[in-house]
């Protein structure tokens, strides 16, 4: 598939959910003792799925203990969310299966080990949702930056009853995740104009989750202009305009970062309200900074009109209020 991408003039991009499974990976399923921990979660679903009398037995645990009825989840290895599924069940049912671990030859988990899955569920539960958004068949590639800012700003909250474990392995998937998308030397999804395109096109998004606003106002402008270009060789090369263009921004980067560092809480959607109901502006006013750019050559007079009408038609774009989250960007 990736061959087939690269001989077309069409850009080439890595599955999002592929890379966010490399990121859990690599930040939590490869610690030891979590690796452990995960390989007796299996025996434990395991004994359940290959024995119908201890699955009987098990129910009428549960139901002694006023449990949910609910059956054990065997994982699969390559899908790291079903092996938080099996490890969000085995929590929920901690009781019921150490009661029936006294009186059957199964692995069991100490009181340090069961605190320990409980920690790796809670923070696991935002990636999973994300995940889940993220496979709709109505989702598009505008959602990607949305989500990388959301759960870096997630993983960045603390509270004072947090305990260290959690903190240590949430701090292990923030290093992930900017390894894996936010890398200058490998792969910067902020510097992908599809990414940034698509979530600056997109009415949920638009700027709120975009680190460098005026470089993809100018991307888009410039795009704009080459699509309306004419063959009059009297046009001067619209790629030679591109820096002329200016727009403004209400310190956007700044404010991309402060959202990620606000009071500690553990809602990842509101995370995700903070950054996309942030006071940065829609409506831009220049800096002088920006105005003081010279340049050898400077634009026609046709390409002038046109981008004053393109920035124009984007600012009102701006200007316009994000829509809800829940809402289809494509209606």
């Amino acid at each position: 598939m990736i061959l087939g991408i690269d001989l077309t003039v069409a850009e080439s991009i890595g599955c999002f959910l592929h890379s966010l499974q490399l990121v859990v990976h690599d930040a939590i399923f490869v610690q030891r003792k979590i690796v452990d921990i995960i390989a007796k979660c299996r025996k434990i679903v395991s004994h359940f799925n290959h024995s119908s009398l201890a699955c009987t037995k098990l129910k009428i645990i549960q139901e002694n203990l006023k449990l949910p009825i609910h059956k054990l989840i065997q994982d699969v290895v390559t899908r790291w969310n079903s092996t938080f599924y099996m490890l969000s069940r085995l929590y929920e049912q901690k009781q019921a299966v150490t009661a029936y671990a006294t009186e059957h030859d199964i692995p069991t988990f100490d009181a340090h080990q069961w605190h320990l899955i409980g920690n790796i569920v809670i923070v696991l539960q935002p990636i999973e949702e994300i995940t889940k958004i993220a496979s709709a068949d109505n989702e598009n590639i505008g959602y990607v930056i949305p989500a990388i800012a959301t759960l870096q700003s997630y993983l960045s909250k603390r509270t004072q009853s947090q305990e260290k474990g959690i903190i240590t392995l949430k701090d292990d998937l923030k290093k992930s995740i900017k390894n894996r998308f936010l890398n200058s030397s490998r792969i910067n999804i902020q510097d992908i104009s599809c990414f940034t395109h698509a979530t600056f096109l997109d009415p949920r998004f638009k700027t709120r989750f975009l680190k460098d606003e005026i470089k993809v106002k100018k991307l888009i402008v410039d795009e704009l202009l080459a699509i309306n270009r004419t063959n009059d060789e009297q046009e001067q090369d619209i790629n030679k305009d591109k820096d002329n263009i200016t727009f403004s921004t209400n310190n956007a980067s700044s404010s991309f970062e402060s959202n990620l560092h606000d009071a500690a809480h553990e809602s990842i959607w509101k995370c995700f309200d903070e950054i996309a109901n942030g006071s940065k502006s829609d409506v831009d006013t220049s800096t002088e900074e920006e105005n003081n750019v010279s340049f050898k050559r400077q634009p026609s007079d046709r390409t002038k009109k046109k981008t004053i009408v393109f920035t124009a038609e984007i600012d009102k774009y701006l200007a316009i209020p994000l829509i809800s989250r829940y809402e289809d960007p494509v209606l």
